[in-house]
């Protein structure tokens, strides 16, 4: 099955996608050298993958290279971005085999599991060739460059919508919602023949995901782009803006200070300064109050961080 939260993930990458078109735009009117174009495509997947790996080994506390969520998307943007220079046509033709050729995989190889098309848990191809080949080297997931990939080049479809300044964006917004019903729908379609699946990014997943996030930036854009300005906007803009910081600095400050550092009680006990918090927080307000207050309140922090960073117009990117 799939939930709101499984689609987070993939519309992190659509949206990136999206942004392909509109950073190569800018180039081109910059008219800046197609070698220092893909230069900063290759800079900018390293530091991602990078990033990744960093986060990663913080939670292991031992070096870690796998395929996280910073990783795969450093590698999508990779292959998107560069693909996105080829003839339009090539594009939409990858997009279709890299999601093809990873279905039929998945359904028609034959594994030492059973049958072709066997897909369950403990049973897929996937899986066989993670275990076979690339768990030795912590390359699990390496799979997933292919469905992940195919995702942010329909992002970039998308966004080639918002270089067209002769669509109104009412006109953009129903164009938008339009694809993304279609795509949905054929998600949901896809489905009854290989099942949604998250970790394995299987192709009917990566659809649907695909048009509901479509969806939403038709909402986003319909709303935000005929409001004009309007400081109620700066709650998405600040975060937004420093993407890269909001994603990576709770997550180092959480892993290093709030689990790596002890409470020392009275009697001499200690414990991570998150469970005190935790502990404390539930004792005072139950379970589920104590843990919506908690994250309240850590959201709350860090937008604040964010918005120090946006006054002193201190942005960090990759």
């Amino acid at each position: 099955g799939i939930h709101f939260a499984d689609m987070i993930f993939p519309w992190f990458i659509l949206i990136m996608g999206v942004a392909i078109p509109l950073a190569a735009a800018a180039d081109a009117a910059k008219k800046t050298p197609a070698v220092k174009t893909y230069v900063s495509i290759f800079r900018r997947s390293a530091l991602l993958v990078l990033l990744g790996c960093l986060v990663n080994s913080s939670y292991a506390s031992a070096p870690v290279f796998d395929f996280g969520v910073l990783q795969l998307l450093g590698f999508a943007y990779f292959f998107a971005a560069l693909i996105y220079q080829t003839p339009r046509v090539f594009k939409h033709f990858l997009t279709a085999a890299l999601l093809l050729g990873y279905w039929a995989a998945i359904r028609f190889i034959p594994t030492p599991y059973g049958h072709a098309g066997l897909f369950s848990e403990s049973a897929n191809l996937v899986k066989y060739v993670n275990e076979t080949y690339f768990e030795r080297f912590g390359l699990e997931g390496i799979l997933s460059i292919a469905p992940t990939t195919a995702l942010a080049l329909i992002g970039t479809t998308l966004g080639t919508l918002f270089l067209k300044k002769e669509l109104t964006p009412v006109k953009r917004s129903l164009m938008l919602a339009a694809a993304g019903l279609v795509l949905a729908a054929l998600g949901l379609v896809w489905n009854a023949d290989l099942q949604f699946n998250k970790p394995l990014w299987t192709p009917s997943y990566v659809v649907f995901s695909a048009g509901w996030g479509a969806v939403l930036i038709a909402l986003f854009h319909y709303i935000v782009d005929r409001a004009g300005s309007g400081a109620w906007k700066n709650i998405f803009i600040i975060p937004g803006k420093n993407a890269i910081t909001a994603f990576v600095a709770p997550i180092l400050v959480k892993t290093y200070i709030l689990r790596g550092w002890d409470w020392v009680y009275a009697n001499g006990s200690r414990r991570p300064l998150l469970d005190s918090i935790y502990g404390s927080l539930f004792s005072m307000f139950g379970k589920d109050f104590g843990g919506w207050l908690f994250t309240a309140v850590f959201i709350l922090f860090w937008w604040a961080v964010l918005y120090s960073m946006h006054k002193k117009r201190l942005y960090i990117r990759v």
